[in-house]
Protein backbone atom coordinates (compact mmCIF):
# COMPACT_ATOMS: atom_id res chain seq x y z
CA UNK A 1 0.00 0.00 0.00
CA UNK A 2 2.73 2.44 0.49
CA UNK A 3 4.84 2.02 -2.51
CA UNK A 4 1.69 2.62 -4.15
CA UNK A 5 1.18 6.01 -2.64
CA UNK A 6 4.69 6.25 -2.88
CA UNK A 7 4.37 5.91 -6.83
CA UNK A 8 1.40 7.77 -7.30
CA UNK A 9 2.97 10.74 -5.41
CA UNK A 10 6.22 10.50 -7.49
CA UNK A 11 3.93 10.60 -10.84
CA UNK A 12 2.05 13.72 -9.30
CA UNK A 13 5.47 15.28 -8.61
CA UNK A 14 6.68 14.70 -12.55
CA UNK A 15 3.21 16.24 -13.85
CA UNK A 16 3.73 18.93 -11.23
CA UNK A 17 7.02 20.02 -12.72
CA UNK A 18 5.81 19.78 -16.20
CA UNK A 19 3.36 22.33 -15.50
CA UNK A 20 5.31 24.75 -13.82
CA UNK A 21 8.07 24.44 -16.07
CA UNK A 22 5.45 24.65 -19.39
CA UNK A 23 3.75 27.83 -17.44
CA UNK A 24 6.84 29.42 -17.40
CA UNK A 25 6.77 29.72 -20.29
CA UNK A 26 3.12 30.67 -21.10
CA UNK A 27 2.39 27.39 -22.62
CA UNK A 28 -0.88 26.24 -22.72
CA UNK A 29 -0.02 22.54 -22.14
CA UNK A 30 0.49 23.80 -18.79
CA UNK A 31 -3.10 23.37 -17.66
CA UNK A 32 -3.35 19.74 -18.67
CA UNK A 33 -0.25 18.58 -17.02
CA UNK A 34 -1.97 20.71 -13.64
CA UNK A 35 -5.33 19.22 -14.27
CA UNK A 36 -3.51 15.35 -13.96
CA UNK A 37 -1.40 16.47 -11.12
CA UNK A 38 -3.72 17.42 -9.13
CA UNK A 39 -6.45 14.93 -9.46
CA UNK A 40 -3.58 12.78 -7.78
CA UNK A 41 -3.10 15.04 -5.29
CA UNK A 42 -6.65 16.03 -4.27
CA UNK A 43 -7.01 11.98 -3.58
CA UNK A 44 -3.75 11.37 -1.73
CA UNK A 45 -3.67 14.68 0.60
CA UNK A 46 -7.45 13.70 1.45
CA UNK A 47 -6.44 10.16 2.33
CA UNK A 48 -3.36 11.28 4.33
CA UNK A 49 -5.26 13.93 6.45
CA UNK A 50 -4.49 17.45 4.88
CA UNK A 51 -8.48 18.38 4.30
CA UNK A 52 -7.27 22.12 2.79
CA UNK A 53 -4.58 21.06 0.69
CA UNK A 54 -7.21 17.82 -0.93
CA UNK A 55 -9.34 20.98 -0.93
CA UNK A 56 -6.52 23.25 -2.32
CA UNK A 57 -6.02 20.41 -5.21
CA UNK A 58 -10.04 20.21 -5.95
CA UNK A 59 -9.60 23.55 -6.87
CA UNK A 60 -6.29 23.53 -8.97
CA UNK A 61 -8.38 21.35 -11.30
CA UNK A 62 -10.91 23.73 -11.87
CA UNK A 63 -8.61 26.60 -12.27
CA UNK A 64 -6.93 23.86 -15.03
CA UNK A 65 -9.86 23.94 -17.08
CA UNK A 66 -10.10 27.25 -16.80
CA UNK A 67 -6.60 28.01 -17.50
CA UNK A 68 -6.99 26.12 -20.83
CA UNK A 69 -9.40 28.04 -22.41
CA UNK A 70 -8.12 31.43 -21.30
CA UNK A 71 -4.33 30.90 -22.34
CA UNK A 72 -6.17 30.14 -25.92
CA UNK A 73 -2.95 30.74 -27.65
CA UNK A 74 0.54 29.40 -27.20
CA UNK A 75 3.08 32.05 -26.87
CA UNK A 76 5.68 32.45 -28.89
CA UNK A 77 8.48 35.71 -29.66
CA UNK A 78 5.85 37.56 -31.99
CA UNK A 79 3.19 37.46 -29.71
CA UNK A 80 4.19 37.48 -26.36
CA UNK A 81 1.17 37.57 -23.85
CA UNK A 82 0.44 40.60 -22.23
CA UNK A 83 1.94 40.88 -18.78
CA UNK A 84 -0.17 43.09 -16.01
CA UNK A 85 1.29 44.18 -12.01
CA UNK A 86 -0.74 43.63 -9.04
CA UNK A 87 -1.61 47.00 -7.88
CA UNK A 88 -0.97 48.05 -4.34
CA UNK A 89 -4.30 47.92 -3.38
CA UNK A 90 -4.81 44.14 -4.75
CA UNK A 91 -1.66 43.27 -2.70
CA UNK A 92 -3.00 44.91 0.69
CA UNK A 93 -6.50 43.18 -0.09
CA UNK A 94 -4.95 39.95 -0.80
CA UNK A 95 -2.75 39.73 2.72
CA UNK A 96 -5.59 40.80 4.37
CA UNK A 97 -8.39 38.55 3.03
CA UNK A 98 -5.87 35.49 3.18
CA UNK A 99 -4.58 36.50 6.70
CA UNK A 100 -8.05 36.66 8.52
CA UNK A 101 -9.36 33.87 6.32
CA UNK A 102 -5.66 31.40 7.56
CA UNK A 103 -6.63 32.78 11.14
CA UNK A 104 -10.39 31.64 10.73
CA UNK A 105 -10.09 28.11 8.97
CA UNK A 106 -7.27 27.00 10.33
CA UNK A 107 -8.80 27.48 13.81
CA UNK A 108 -11.57 25.55 12.95
CA UNK A 109 -9.72 22.83 11.49
CA UNK A 110 -7.68 22.84 14.71
CA UNK A 111 -10.81 22.72 17.29
CA UNK A 112 -12.24 19.59 15.15
CA UNK A 113 -8.63 18.39 14.94
CA UNK A 114 -9.30 17.62 10.72
CA UNK A 115 -6.03 18.11 9.86
CA UNK A 116 -1.91 17.51 11.28
CA UNK A 117 -0.80 20.74 10.53
CA UNK A 118 -4.49 23.56 10.40
CA UNK A 119 -2.66 26.84 10.39
CA UNK A 120 0.22 25.38 7.42
CA UNK A 121 -2.32 23.73 5.54
CA UNK A 122 -5.02 26.26 5.43
CA UNK A 123 -2.29 29.37 5.06
CA UNK A 124 -1.08 27.35 1.87
CA UNK A 125 -4.49 26.99 0.61
CA UNK A 126 -6.17 30.45 1.19
CA UNK A 127 -2.61 32.16 -0.37
CA UNK A 128 -2.75 29.62 -3.19
CA UNK A 129 -6.11 29.46 -3.87
CA UNK A 130 -5.80 33.26 -4.00
CA UNK A 131 -2.82 33.25 -6.27
CA UNK A 132 -3.76 31.00 -8.85
CA UNK A 133 -6.52 33.93 -9.74
CA UNK A 134 -3.40 35.99 -10.40
CA UNK A 135 -1.05 33.76 -12.11
CA UNK A 136 -4.89 33.04 -14.71
CA UNK A 137 -4.78 37.00 -15.17
CA UNK A 138 -0.82 37.06 -16.34
CA UNK A 139 -0.22 39.16 -12.55
CA UNK A 140 3.80 39.54 -12.60
CA UNK A 141 3.89 39.10 -8.97
CA UNK A 142 2.31 35.81 -8.56
CA UNK A 143 5.86 34.23 -9.25
CA UNK A 144 6.87 36.23 -6.37
CA UNK A 145 4.04 35.10 -4.24
CA UNK A 146 4.17 31.67 -5.40
CA UNK A 147 7.92 31.43 -3.68
CA UNK A 148 6.68 32.49 -0.44
CA UNK A 149 3.52 30.01 -0.44
CA UNK A 150 6.33 27.09 -1.51
CA UNK A 151 8.35 27.69 1.11
CA UNK A 152 5.66 28.03 3.98
CA UNK A 153 4.78 24.23 1.90
CA UNK A 154 8.45 22.77 2.38
CA UNK A 155 7.56 23.40 6.28
CA UNK A 156 4.24 21.74 6.14
CA UNK A 157 5.32 18.94 3.70
CA UNK A 158 8.36 18.15 5.83
CA UNK A 159 6.47 17.68 8.85
CA UNK A 160 4.00 15.32 7.36
CA UNK A 161 6.01 12.99 5.69
CA UNK A 162 5.57 13.84 2.42
CA UNK A 163 9.54 13.47 0.80
CA UNK A 164 8.84 13.48 -3.15
CA UNK A 165 6.22 16.30 -2.58
CA UNK A 166 8.96 18.18 -0.73
CA UNK A 167 11.34 17.92 -3.24
CA UNK A 168 8.45 19.21 -5.94
CA UNK A 169 8.12 22.28 -3.77
CA UNK A 170 11.84 23.36 -3.77
CA UNK A 171 12.15 22.46 -7.71
CA UNK A 172 8.81 24.61 -7.78
CA UNK A 173 10.38 28.09 -5.68
CA UNK A 174 13.56 27.65 -8.55
CA UNK A 175 11.16 27.34 -11.54
CA UNK A 176 9.37 30.51 -9.91
CA UNK A 177 12.15 32.31 -10.14
CA UNK A 178 12.29 31.21 -13.10
CA UNK A 179 8.75 32.29 -14.17
CA UNK A 180 9.12 35.53 -12.50
CA UNK A 181 12.58 36.10 -14.79
CA UNK A 182 10.69 34.70 -17.99
CA UNK A 183 7.58 37.07 -17.51
CA UNK A 184 9.27 40.56 -17.10
CA UNK A 185 10.62 39.78 -20.57
CA UNK A 186 7.41 39.62 -22.23
CA UNK A 187 6.66 42.97 -20.13
CA UNK A 188 9.66 44.85 -21.59
CA UNK A 189 8.57 43.51 -25.00
CA UNK A 190 5.34 45.23 -24.00
CA UNK A 191 6.93 48.61 -23.23
CA UNK A 192 8.59 48.85 -26.79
Amino acid sequence: MVADVVIWESLAVLLGLIYVTLAARHNRLAWLAAFANTSIYAVLLWQDHLPMQALLNGYFMLAAIYGWFHWQNDSTEETAPIILHITRNEHLFLIILGTTSTIILGYLLDLYALSQQPYLDTFTTVFAMMNTWLMLQNKLESWLYWIGIDLVNLWLFASTGHEPTLILYAVYIVLSVYGYLNWRKYIKKQHR
